[in-house]
């Protein structure tokens, strides 16, 4: 089964919006369709992002929900030990934590709506792509099977 590393934007999205990209891979995981990986280093970004006051005020998630998704989230993917630097130029170097997490996991995909990520395009053998280009690999990968 393929492996797919989502940004913490594109989770954020997800749950901020029941519509558009963002939730339909969401719903294309919880379906069996490929697995989530995670690294503690991604997961840490995705709580300290979820815990701030206006973000919890958006999404209309409060702390033992929090605690409840991430939870979910933990033990219905797979969490890969990234602790291992990668040499890449990139813009933001925080960004390379999801980099790291793919190579170490073997992901296929990198999906993302940060462009300093996106500028990578390609890191060895992980295609990084928005959601919108997620799909549609996707949907052709689906229907070539």
């Amino acid at each position: 089964m393929e492996r797919v590393v989502l940004d913490t934007n594109v989770l954020i999205s997800a749950i901020i919006s029941s519509k558009g990209s963002p939730a339909k891979i969401l719903d294309l995981w919880r379906e069996g369709a490929f697995d989530l990986v995670f690294s503690e280093e991604t997961l840490k970004e995705l709580i300290d992002v979820m815990s701030r006051p206006k973000l919890l005020r958006i999404t209309g998630i409060n702390e033992d929900e929090l605690n409840r998704l991430l939870s979910y989230l933990r033990s219905s993917s797979i969490v890969v030990d990234s602790s291992e630097d990668i040499s890449i130029a990139i813009e933001d170097p925080n960004d390379t934590k999801f980099i790291s997490c793919a190579v170490q996991a073997g992901a296929k995909y990198i999906v993302s709506g940060d462009h300093h990520l996106l500028d990578v395009e390609k890191f060895e053998g992980t295609a990084i792509v928005t959601p919108a280009e997620f799909l549609r690999t996707f949907a052709s990968f689906q229907n070539d099977s």
